[in-house]
Protein backbone atom coordinates (compact mmCIF):
# COMPACT_ATOMS: atom_id res chain seq x y z
CA UNK A 1 0.00 0.00 0.00
CA UNK A 2 1.42 3.29 -0.96
CA UNK A 3 -0.18 4.92 1.46
CA UNK A 4 1.53 3.60 4.41
CA UNK A 5 4.44 6.04 3.25
CA UNK A 6 2.85 9.23 2.78
CA UNK A 7 2.05 11.56 5.98
CA UNK A 8 -1.74 12.19 4.58
CA UNK A 9 -4.08 9.70 3.49
CA UNK A 10 -6.77 11.12 1.01
CA UNK A 11 -10.28 9.18 1.68
CA UNK A 12 -12.70 8.93 -1.06
CA UNK A 13 -16.11 9.29 -0.36
CA UNK A 14 -16.53 9.88 3.35
CA UNK A 15 -18.20 12.61 4.59
CA UNK A 16 -15.95 14.60 6.89
CA UNK A 17 -18.71 15.03 10.20
CA UNK A 18 -19.21 11.29 9.68
CA UNK A 19 -15.22 10.68 9.38
CA UNK A 20 -14.71 12.75 12.52
CA UNK A 21 -17.39 10.92 14.34
CA UNK A 22 -16.16 7.62 13.81
CA UNK A 23 -12.57 9.03 14.80
CA UNK A 24 -14.06 10.30 17.77
CA UNK A 25 -15.95 6.78 18.38
CA UNK A 26 -12.37 4.74 18.30
CA UNK A 27 -11.47 7.20 20.96
CA UNK A 28 -14.57 6.69 23.49
CA UNK A 29 -16.21 4.03 22.36
CA UNK A 30 -19.47 6.27 22.00
CA UNK A 31 -21.62 7.76 19.43
CA UNK A 32 -24.67 9.78 18.90
CA UNK A 33 -26.61 8.14 16.01
CA UNK A 34 -29.75 10.42 14.33
CA UNK A 35 -32.18 11.46 12.07
CA UNK A 36 -29.49 13.50 10.67
CA UNK A 37 -26.16 11.71 10.57
CA UNK A 38 -27.28 8.28 9.84
CA UNK A 39 -27.04 8.96 6.07
CA UNK A 40 -23.78 9.71 6.37
CA UNK A 41 -22.26 7.63 9.51
CA UNK A 42 -23.67 3.71 7.50
CA UNK A 43 -22.00 4.07 4.53
CA UNK A 44 -18.97 5.50 6.00
CA UNK A 45 -18.81 2.81 8.53
CA UNK A 46 -19.55 0.24 6.19
CA UNK A 47 -16.12 1.03 4.02
CA UNK A 48 -13.79 1.73 7.52
CA UNK A 49 -14.97 -1.76 8.10
CA UNK A 50 -16.67 -0.38 11.67
CA UNK A 51 -18.90 -2.97 12.12
CA UNK A 52 -20.04 -2.06 15.56
CA UNK A 53 -20.96 1.17 13.96
CA UNK A 54 -22.63 -0.41 10.79
CA UNK A 55 -24.57 -2.60 13.37
CA UNK A 56 -25.69 0.34 15.17
CA UNK A 57 -26.64 2.35 12.55
CA UNK A 58 -28.97 -0.56 11.00
CA UNK A 59 -30.64 -0.81 14.16
CA UNK A 60 -31.58 2.86 14.19
CA UNK A 61 -32.82 2.79 11.04
CA UNK A 62 -34.52 -0.02 11.96
CA UNK A 63 -36.17 1.36 15.29
CA UNK A 64 -37.28 4.15 12.58
CA UNK A 65 -39.07 2.19 10.30
CA UNK A 66 -42.36 2.70 9.13
CA UNK A 67 -44.72 2.06 6.74
CA UNK A 68 -44.33 6.07 5.09
CA UNK A 69 -40.48 5.85 5.38
CA UNK A 70 -40.10 2.11 4.85
CA UNK A 71 -39.38 2.02 0.99
CA UNK A 72 -36.61 4.56 1.25
CA UNK A 73 -35.17 3.28 3.81
CA UNK A 74 -34.56 -0.25 1.76
CA UNK A 75 -33.69 1.55 -0.90
CA UNK A 76 -30.95 3.34 0.71
CA UNK A 77 -29.67 0.26 2.78
CA UNK A 78 -29.81 -1.61 -0.81
CA UNK A 79 -27.75 1.69 -2.20
CA UNK A 80 -24.50 0.52 0.09
CA UNK A 81 -25.29 -3.30 -0.36
CA UNK A 82 -26.19 -3.35 3.12
CA UNK A 83 -29.47 -5.18 4.22
CA UNK A 84 -29.64 -4.40 7.96
CA UNK A 85 -32.19 -7.06 8.35
CA UNK A 86 -34.83 -5.30 6.45
CA UNK A 87 -35.65 -8.19 4.82
CA UNK A 88 -36.72 -9.41 8.10
CA UNK A 89 -39.59 -6.50 8.48
CA UNK A 90 -40.80 -6.58 4.83
CA UNK A 91 -43.68 -8.54 5.31
CA UNK A 92 -45.30 -6.69 7.79
CA UNK A 93 -44.37 -3.61 5.64
CA UNK A 94 -46.47 -5.07 3.33
CA UNK A 95 -49.59 -5.82 5.09
CA UNK A 96 -49.14 -2.11 6.85
CA UNK A 97 -49.42 -0.54 3.46
CA UNK A 98 -52.25 -2.71 2.16
CA UNK A 99 -54.45 -1.48 5.26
Amino acid sequence: MVEKMRPEVTLHDVDGVALRQLIEYSYTGEILITEDNVQVLLPASSLLQMEPVREACCRFLLRQLHPSNCLGIRSFAGMLSVSCGLHKTLPSVMKALAQ
